[in-house]
């Protein structure tokens, strides 16, 4: 069953994430996050990602900064 949450004016609501699931096609929804990621800056995406679940934030980390961008394992660590 999908999670609910009280929206300010007192509804159930399902949560965002799951509408926009159910309303979107994927192409959709993947044009909507290529807007959202790129609107934001570097340090809310960073606040973002720190939101996630520790594999979730891994994979994308992975998918938005290529492994060839840094010269070295150190620098790798920086961003887990």
């Amino acid at each position: 069953m999908a999670e609910t949450q009280k929206a300010s004016v007192g509804h159930d609501t399902l949560q965002i994430g799951q509408r926009l699931l159910a309303a979107l096609a994927q192409a959709e929804i993947a044009h909507l996050l290529d807007g959202l990621i790129g609107a934001l800056s570097p340090e809310r995406l960073e606040n973002v990602c720190d939101q996630l679940q520790s594999d979730t934030r891994q994979t994308v980390q992975t998918i938005l900064v290529p492994p060839d961008f840094f010269d070295s394992d150190q620098e790798k660590q920086l961003l887990m």
